[in-house]
């Protein structure tokens, strides 16, 4: 917990610009849950915040790239590497970094560790996943992914049936309508609308977000990639044969790339006037409520 605390912190504190999204990314209730227990995803999420922040800080600085910066970038993407491998389009964000930030005005570094990264990634799986031939419904999986490859226009139309039905539960998913496997909260509507909400006033009140074409496109393709790859592994694993809609998505696996979201939707200039401090403090405020109303609702439940 104070590893990600940590983490996170740091990220708000090196972005150049998107502090107070992130500020309202942390207050998610399933993303404290996760950081406040044995998953993953707290350290998986962190980790992608602070990926994020220092390839920002690092674009838009005026000075060069140090050594330092590079070690820490480079573990970040190997820890998200090894992670998921959905979450592997995020190594696209290492395009962003300029040549001329680097001192051999090169791209050898990226290469370098997108390779590295893609082999320990290999490599890993190889020596720790037991791979399962079959899927739920006892279909071998190769077929299933023979099948996706050469369907892809099915495949892709499973996808658009599924956002089109389960679109609204990935977004209340996302802001903690409902907690983990053993804690069965559900709020279907407060704590949802209420985050929403506070996440706009932070999207919309970031005045010094002026992202570039490059920008735009990069993360454009990382968010569209990483949404094809967790569809495309429930789909695989997950999904019973013959089922229309993709099952097994949650709206908590979109929390890694959301403040690449945050930070295009910022770029449209919806203006707000309310000053800085106040919306950090109203954020914070509003956290710490919804938290506290989710910690007194599984109190209640577990009496």
């Amino acid at each position: 917990m104070l590893i990600c605390i940590f983490l996170i912190y740091n990220a708000i504190k090196k972005i150049p610009f998107g502090k107070k999204a992130i500020l309202a990314l942390s207050y998610i209730p399933i993303l404290i849950e996760g950081i406040t227990s044995l998953s993953g995803d707290g350290i998986l999420i962190s980790c992608s915040f602070l990926f994020i922040a220092e390839i920002l800080n690092v674009r838009h600085s005026d000075y060069m790239m140090n050594t330092k910066q590079k070690i820490i970038i480079f573990i970040l993407a190997l820890i998200i590497g090894l992670s998921k491998m959905v979450y592997l389009p995020l190594l696209t964000l290492l395009f962003l970094i300029p040549k001329e930030k680097m001192k051999s005005h090169k791209n050898t570094y990226v290469i370098i560790t997108i390779i590295i990264v893609l082999l320990a990634y290999i490599g890993w799986s190889s020596f720790t996943v037991i791979y399962k031939s079959e899927n739920r419904s006892g279909t071998d999986i190769k077929e299933i992914i023979v099948k996706t490859i050469t369907n892809p226009i099915d495949f892709l139309a499973e996808i658009t049936a599924t956002i089109e039905y389960l679109g609204d539960h990935y977004i209340k998913n996302f802001y903690g309508s409902e907690l983990g496997w053993l804690e069965n909260i559900k709020s279907n509507f407060f704590v949802p609308t209420i985050l929403l909400v506070t996440s706009f006033l932070a999207i919309v009140n970031d005045s010094k977000i002026k992202l570039e074409k490059k920008e735009n496109i990069i993360f454009i393709l990382c968010i569209i990639l990483t949404t094809l790859m967790i569809f495309t592994s429930l789909y695989i694993s997950w999904t019973i044969t013959g089922n229309n809609i993709i099952q097994g998505v949650q709206g908590r696996y979109f929390i890694p790339i959301a403040p690449l979201i945050f930070l295009l939707i910022s770029n449209l200039k919806i203006s707000a006037n309310y000053s800085e401090q106040t919306i950090s403090k109203f954020i914070g405020i509003i956290g710490c409520l919804v938290n506290n109303y989710v910690c007194i609702n599984i109190l209640m439940h577990n009496i």
